[in-house]
């Protein structure tokens, strides 16, 4: 990545925080897949999404400012894309979970 001139700390650091923000959202949904309240689910799955929207955001946001004038754009964008890519991920692995929940009922 650095030949193409993409800050690949920015890359890693976006991805791991992705990755641990979105073990803790599956974690969560599956709790509230036992939940009583079949509203639980949906909430928990659009609380995860806009949480991780919002974390996402205010990394960007301080790496604006603390990188200054060496800010590369290329690596916030790469990290957008994998903003969609984990977000549709969780949402998949989260729709089977809540098939296999609701296959004896």
């Amino acid at each position: 990545m650095d030949d193409w001139g993409i800050d690949s700390k920015v890359v890693i650091v976006s991805n791991l925080l992705l990755f641990v923000i979105g073990l803790f959202s599956i974690i969560l949904q599956e709790r509230s897949l036992r939940s009583n309240n079949p509203n639980a689910w949906i909430r928990m799955v659009m609380v995860s999404t806009f949480i991780k929207l919002i974390v996402l955001g205010i990394a960007v946001v301080v790496y604006m400012t603390k990188a200054g004038v060496h800010k590369n754009k290329y690596a916030i964008f790469i990290s957008m894309g994998l903003y969609v890519l984990y977000t549709w991920i969780e949402v998949r692995t989260s729709l089977k979970l809540n098939k296999k929940s609701n296959a004896g009922n």
